[in-house]
């Protein structure tokens, strides 16, 4: 049964990687036009502070409150048939609709009062900025939110390809509107991109379950048993989701005091390290998420454990030696990604900072995922509540000690210490749930990456370095030379590093290694075969 799963899994996360791939590309296309019309000046700054502290933290919500449905979901159609799930459906989305119409309509009128509350900007004129881009934002809340919830319905039906393309159509039609809009608008084009991407990716979403929508009565049964459950479930989340904005919000709060700059850079680092983590952890979240739930209603605990704890190692065996690379490569990676246009030097080195310490916490950002997954699964959302709660307080402190020595960077490292905690202490209180956690083969495993990473990190310098010494000086050359003297010493440093880990790990007989290289065989085979 577990090879079974693992294969819907395969296939599922390989289809949201796809197209999160060409979505996260198109996204990196928006970041570099941002980064070559704005760089980290001061329009840079109200827009990542409207959008990423107030329009997508809020639009989060419903993403993060709906994740109960989905097991509850299964077992309703499971114990009662398809019908009464979509019922239960009917019910829900209902109450959606309802809530992300006032939400948008209270987005709006409190704008200056949400800007002022997240921001220290010494502008006032970035602060009416911030605000005018929030009120143009707020009605990509409502879109957001029932692709959400939309998102979830395919996903229970094991339909991973709409949502992921729905993501993927929501980040060309954003860039589309930047590029067309900006000459007329400047910034607040990029902000009208932004309502018409979520549309968009809604549209696509919507499409996917058109004929179950026409089915869907608008109106909620009180009376049924599994919305009250979902109520009940919600709660702790949505304790979570506060608690989380309140983290963003403080990261922001003392960023925008900072330096000019200090709040966009946070955001071009962190969205290099969410675009890794986006591409095989979230993937993989998604697809593993309903069959974690349909293992929870069948009791299955020794296979669920097993599941778990192969899923959790294959997340530490790819993303220690990415992490490795990240780090030891910031600065040729951030002059690559952004470095064109108003994104100069100085951009790079507030950019590089924050990189380094979001590069250190990759490996939590990935595992941290998988585990919020299960624990929902097995309906229990306030147990990661509590933990997340203590660790803003982490969180919070870390800022506090570093801010004056470390800058825009302390937000950085506050994310990674603080995640790495609340991972540590969910995967110890797993006990309570499975028969084992493995603790031995877990050990001996990370011992065996980490000897790896080492080789790996070791291997790279010295290809980087030697590259370095052969190829001209990008600075000595034009632009377009520049950016290829830099990619070419990177992907050396990079492909040799990262070859160096596998043959390690092989040489350590590590079982990851060897499902990996069996996978990559099976397919090429595949290739090999169809092809002729």
């Amino acid at each position: 049964m577990v090879s079974g799963h693992g294969k819907d899994i395969l296939k599922g996360a390989a289809i949201i990687s796809a197209f999160v791939l060409v979505g996260k590309a198109m996204g990196f296309v928006q970041k570099l036009v941002m980064a070559h019309y704005f760089g980290t000046g001061v329009e840079a700054d109200a827009y990542t502070l409207a959008f990423s502290s107030i329009v997508f933290a809020i639009g989060l919500f419903p993403q993060q409150l709906l994740s109960p449905f989905l097991p509850l979901f299964a077992e309703k159609r499971k114990k009662e048939g398809e019908a009464a799930a979509w019922r239960l459906a009917g019910s829900v989305g209902s109450l959606v609709v309802l809530a992300l119409v006032a939400v948008v309509v209270a987005g709006v009128t409190l704008a200056p009062q949400l800007v002022g509350a997240a921001s220290s900007f010494k502008s006032a004129d970035t602060t009416r900025l911030a605000v005018k881009l929030v009120r143009i934002m707020m009605p990509a809340v409502y879109f957001m939110g029932l692709f959400a919830f939309l998102a979830l319905l395919l996903n229970a039906q094991k339909r991973f390809a709409r949502p992921a393309l729905g993501d993927t159509v929501n980040k060309l039609v954003l860039i589309g509107g930047l590029i067309l809009l900006y000459r007329f608008f400047g910034i607040s084009g990029l902000a009208v991109g932004v309502v018409l991407g979520a549309a968009a990716g809604y549209v696509i979403a919507a499409t996917g379950v058109k004929d179950r929508l026409r089915g869907l009565s608008f109106g909620v049964d009180w009376k049924e048993p599994a919305l009250k459950q979902l109520g009940v479930l919600m709660l702790p989340i949505l304790l979570s989701v506060v608690i989380a904005q309140v983290r963003t919000i403080i990261d922001y709060k003392f960023a925008s005091g900072m330096a000019e700059g200090s709040t966009a850079s946070i955001n071009y680092a962190r969205s290099l390290v969410d675009t890794l983590v986006l591409l095989v952890p979230t993937a993989v979240g998604v697809a593993i998420y309903p069959v974690f739930s349909d293992m929870a209603a069948g009791k299955d605990r020794v296979a669920l454990s097993d599941m778990l704890m192969r899923s959790l190692r294959m997340m530490v065996f790819l993303f220690i030696p990415v992490s490795v690379a990240l780090i030891l490569l910031r600065t040729p990676i951030v002059q690559i990604a952004f470095q064109r246009g108003q994104f100069t030097h100085e951009s790079v080195a507030l950019t590089v900072a924050p990189l380094t310490y979001y590069s250190l916490g990759l490996t939590a950002f990935a595992l941290e995922i998988l585990l919020m997954r299960f624990y929902f699964s097995m309906k229990n959302t306030l147990t990661p509540a509590i933990v997340g709660g203590l660790c803003v307080l982490v969180h919070l402190g870390v800022i506090l000690m570093f801010k004056d020595s470390l800058q825009n960077a302390s937000m950085a490292l506050a994310a990674t210490v603080s995640k790495g905690v609340k991972v540590a202490v969910l995967f110890v209180l797993l006990g309570s749930f499975l028969p084992t956690l493995q603790w031995r083969k877990n050990g001996v495993f990370v011992l065996k990456t980490l000897m790896a990473a080492a080789c790996m990190g070791v291997a790279l310098v010295l290809v980087f370095k030697g590259a370095a010494a052969v190829l001209p000086d990008p600075d000595a050359v034009g632009k377009l030379a520049r950016l290829l003297v830099l990619a070419l010493e990177t992907g050396a440093a990079g492909v040799v590093g990262l070859a160096v880990f596998a043959a390690v790990a092989r040489m350590l007989r590590m079982e990851e290694s060897s499902a990996i290289g069996a996978w990559v065989k099976k397919r090429v085979g595949a290739r090999v075969s169809g092809g002729g």
